[in-house]
């Protein structure tokens, strides 16, 4: 009897701190191919589907790599091969809608596309400039100190 409540403690113990840590993701992996991983705090850990993403984690894929995150707002985003970037900040409101999402392109391709958030709280860093997203789809490849952009769909703003 006493290790039947053991292991009910354990399993419920256990199935709170994974809720808690789901609660503290900013986002999912919904889809991976080959090599793609997140540097965290904590070490670095491959991507698998259903991953969650955090604050401070730095994406990295290799050549054959591809990483499709979702965050709890919508927000879609691509990591393309030979690509690394940094979830700089996000910050999702009491009501459940989007409220910041900044991320650091420091090399690679990347497909964007925003979810719930107002689009004046969408940031986009490169070494050489920001990027102000406006309710949009769009593409970045950044290749050094250069970075092009493709607008799928709405405007951005670069400065």
């Amino acid at each position: 009897m006493r290790a039947l409540g053991l292991l009910v403690s354990l399993v419920l113990g256990l199935s709170l701190f994974s809720g808690a840590a789901y609660a503290d993701a900013s986002g999912k992996a919904l889809g991976v191919d080959q090599d793609a991983k997140a540097e965290t705090k904590a070490g670095v850990k491959e991507l698998t589907v259903g991953a969650d993403i955090f604050i401070g984690d730095k994406v990295v894929t290799d050549a054959r790599g591809l990483v499709q995150i979702r965050f709890s707002d919508a927000t879609k985003l691509v990591v393309g091969p030979n690509s690394s970037l940094v979830i700089e900040d996000y910050l999702l409101r009491e009501d459940g809608s989007g409220g910041k999402l900044a991320l650091n392109a420091l090399s690679g391709t990347f497909r964007f596309i925003t979810g719930g958030a107002p689009k004046d709280r969408y940031l986009i860093e490169t070494p050489t400039g920001t990027i102000g997203v406006r309710g949009t789809a769009l593409d970045l490849k950044r290749d050094g100190s250069h970075f092009t952009t493709i607008v799928l769909h709405g405007a951005i703003v670069i400065c």
